[in-house]
């Protein structure tokens, strides 16, 4: 097995139950994936990665066009609020963020995601796990973006309120964004 695909199938990893929005990761790296040609980009980790815009890749074109198309079919079957609303426009972010560098359109869509994922949560205190987990991994994406363009304030708001959900949810530090947030909240923090 490659490098590259060793991120994609990590059998070392402890098992934890999915969700919806664990399947938008998967499928945004696979889709990174497949987007790999010879100019990519070599990184610090081992594996190279091809990063590009809409304009440059009818991959990442067609994908985002098929979440948009996806995004609307969803509005008008399951209403403004849907769960899978929140799942696609997350997953509109993670292309966004990962593969097209977009990080404005990025969050705008993270920003939606949260927004469906609160309003379907309701007043409910503590968060349910399954919101709670949800929510701080979108949190943890759009911290990553402010740490990527040096707005630690911002990141470290994000990241912090990460770590509490996932505290709430009592997800366990084998977690991978819960590793990223403790990680990221630690190498922001000085630069505040």
């Amino acid at each position: 097995m490659g490098p590259s695909t060793a991120i994609l199938h990590n059998d070392a990893a402890p098992k934890r139950p999915r969700s919806s929005l664990d399947d938008a990761k998967k499928m945004s790296a696979t889709t990174a994936a497949s987007m790999y040609h010879s100019t990519s980009t070599p990184s610090t980790d081992g594996v190279d990665y091809k990063f590009t815009s809409e304009q440059e890749s009818p991959l990442l074109k067609a994908e985002v066009q098929r979440c948009r198309d996806d995004l609307e079919i969803l509005k008008m079957t399951h209403g403004e609020n849907s769960l899978k609303l929140a799942e696609t426009e997350n997953r509109l972010g993670l292309l966004y963020q990962h593969m097209a560098r977009d990080y404005d359109t990025a969050l705008q869509h993270h920003c939606e995601a949260l927004r469906i994922l609160y309003e379907a949560a309701g007043t409910e205190q503590p968060l349910c796990k399954l919101y709670a987990r949800d929510i701080a991994y979108i949190l943890v994406d759009m911290a990553m973006i402010h740490e990527t363009r040096a707005e630690n304030k911002a990141a470290c708001e994000k990241y912090r309120e990460a770590v509490t959900l996932f505290g709430q949810a009592r997800i366990i530090e084998t977690d991978a964004q819960w590793n990223a947030a403790k990680v990221g909240l630690e190498r922001v923090q000085p630069h505040l």
